[in-house]
């Protein structure tokens, strides 16, 4: 059953998405590619938050041994930079990072908001002109609530409430699939055991939402 629920659901979205013309479907991976781009500075300024904290908890602990970015900086710079400079730099990239991550994905959000707005009204217009010039006798057949549903109603479910969504799952699972890249690259044991275990409970959770 779930299965079935699933493959209709993908083939309602196929279905939307080849109504829509080449030119709204080009500029719409455009941005959400544009927006999924953008989780790259995220993961910028988590790595530099780990430098940072790493940095951080030596001079607590007074630990003399350099961290593994004071050796790559010492290697990049060939300079024996200090731990204080090193981290107030990392502390300034981490902030710049984080905070032009925040408006570029506000901006874009607001700009792919706009684009299906746009488009949204270009639709419902092209859903009455198309009604309109009818045949007199099968216009006047059609009720109002019925015109109303397929203009308004149906064109808004299916840019709200099927597109953005679309695009809002693609940012986010790009995100997750970098930041697993990530992590499976710095300790893929520990990764693949967490996985598994949010996995599994995942899939009991929903066993038990699914039976009540």
């Amino acid at each position: 059953m779930k299965s079935e629920n699933l493959l209709q659901t993908l083939q309602r979205i196929r279905s939307i998405w080849n109504i829509l013309d080449v030119r709204t479907r080009r500029s719409f991976r455009k941005l959400t590619i544009a927006s999924a781009s953008v989780n790259i500075l995220d993961l910028c300024g988590i790595f530099l938050f780990a430098t940072f904290s790493s940095g951080i908890l030596n001079l607590i602990q007074q630990n003399g041994s350099s961290t593994r970015f004071e050796i790559l900086v010492e290697r990049f710079t060939r300079a024996n930079i200090d731990r204080d400079s090193i981290l107030a730099v990392v502390a300034a990239l981490m902030l710049v990072s984080f905070i032009s991550k925040s408006l570029l994905s506000a901006l874009l959000n607001k700009r792919i908001l706009f684009f299906l707005a746009s488009k949204e009204t270009s639709f419902a217009r092209k859903v009455i002109l198309k009604s309109i010039n009818k045949d007199a006798e099968v216009f006047n057949r059609e009720s109002p609530e019925k015109l109303h549903f397929a203009s308004g109603v149906s064109v808004s479910r299916m840019f709200n409430g099927v597109l953005y969504p679309l695009s809002q799952i693609s940012i986010d699972s790009t995100l997750l699939f970098l930041v697993l890249i990530v992590l499976i690259f710095t300790s893929p044991a520990s990764t693949l055991l967490a996985v598994g275990i949010m996995v599994l409970a995942m899939w009991r959770i929903s066993k038990r939402v699914h039976i009540h």
